[in-house]
């Protein structure tokens, strides 16, 4: 019984040991990814979000861009907290944060994820919208 409970809390501590905190930037080590989190952002249309994270300036790193939809998942916390966004995110409006895949078949809707629940929905591109960047350690 000892052994599975300490499996059990290695397993749970290795959970959250992937997500790193430096300064206004959080950093997957097991993806290979960094995501913004120096303020909450203003909400803004799809096209207007791609052109934020592409001129972003952040932790001394350029080539930030809109998260794909399923890196985007991989920071979604416990769907019974508000935000629900794992615990190494400071700024997070239990709201609505844009994907970069548009919706399949309807060119004018994008994926998004709403961090009050922390599942993805489309919506209209000309939205606004809050917006988390990513960028892929080089």
């Amino acid at each position: 019984m000892v052994k599975k409970l300490s499996i059990l809390l290695l397993g749970v501590s290795l959970a959250h040991a992937q997500l790193l905190r430096e300064g206004s930037v959080v950093e997957d080590t097991q993806r290979g990814l960094q995501w913004q989190d120096d303020a909450l952002s203003a909400t803004m249309n799809h096209a207007a979000a791609q052109k934020y994270c592409k001129e972003l300036r952040l932790g001394n790193a350029a080539n930030w861009r809109l998260p794909l939809l399923e890196e985007l998942k991989t920071i979604v916390g416990n769907s019974g907290e508000s935000p629900a966004i794992k615990q190494e995110f400071l700024h997070t409006a239990p709201q609505g944060y844009w994907c970069l895949e548009t919706f399949e078949g309807y060119p004018g809707f994008a994926w998004m994820i709403h961090f009050r629940t922390g599942n993805a929905y489309k919506y209209a591109k000309s939205t606004p919208i809050h917006v988390r960047c990513v960028r892929t350690l080089e």
